[in-house]
């Protein structure tokens, strides 16, 4: 696939998703990313590990349109900072820096984890916005089942949970969970690295 490629399997991430079980409050504690966009991500659940800050949403929004401060919140420059149910997470974070280290990154940027569950999907489109373009994006896969895949155009990717693989989603692309009983599960991380290095989801 020309925009998606695998990078580590046989990663060891049950512990991961054994914290997350065990703090099910913080599923859609924030929910701008399923109930605003356009609907692509309305079957899905988040939880936001880190991004823009959320306080600075609230100021945006004491003077601006809800629309135009939510753009900006997601579309303009910033710092990416660690959401307080992050603490919740070690595991989590030890993973990040674990890939950092492996990716030789310099920036953190966003990670997300969200869950679609059985007979659900995330519907076409493409990721825009500073923070989209910004950085690459990593994926871990955290659950699966065959009956799951992250699709571009030129083809679809399943993995089974342990899976690293960075993709380009400037480019149209959707997930499917056609299992009847098993939810999909995935841990997203976005990273900078040395700007002299091949981009992760071409060949890097």
């Amino acid at each position: 696939m020309k925009y998606l490629r695998q990078l580590v399997e046989g990663l060891e991430v049950a512990p991961v998703v054994q914290e997350i079980e065990a703090a099910p409050e913080l599923w859609n504690e924030y929910k701008l990313r399923t109930e605003y966009y356009g609907g692509q991500h309305a079957q899905v659940s988040d939880i936001w590990v880190r991004f823009h800050a959320w306080e600075n949403l609230q100021k945006l929004r004491a003077y601006l349109p809800e629309a135009e401060a939510v753009a900006r919140f997601v579309s303009e420059p910033h710092q990416s900072v660690w959401y307080p149910g992050s603490d919740k997470l070690p595991s989590l974070k030890d993973l990040a820096f674990e890939l950092m280290r492996h990716f030789r990154v310099e920036q953190l940027g966003g990670i997300l984890v969200t869950r679609i569950p059985p007979g659900c999907e995330v519907k076409p489109h493409v990721d825009g916005g500073w923070h989209a373009t910004y950085y690459e994006k990593l994926a871990v896969q955290l659950k699966s089942a065959p009956e799951q895949a992250f699709c571009f155009e030129d083809g679809e990717f399943a993995c089974p949970p342990g899976t690293v693989y960075a993709f380009d989603n400037s480019h149209m692309h959707h997930v499917y969970n056609r299992s009847a009983t098993e939810e999909r599960m995935t841990l997203f991380i976005c990273v900078k690295r040395d700007v002299r290095l091949p981009p992760l989801s071409r060949g890097g």
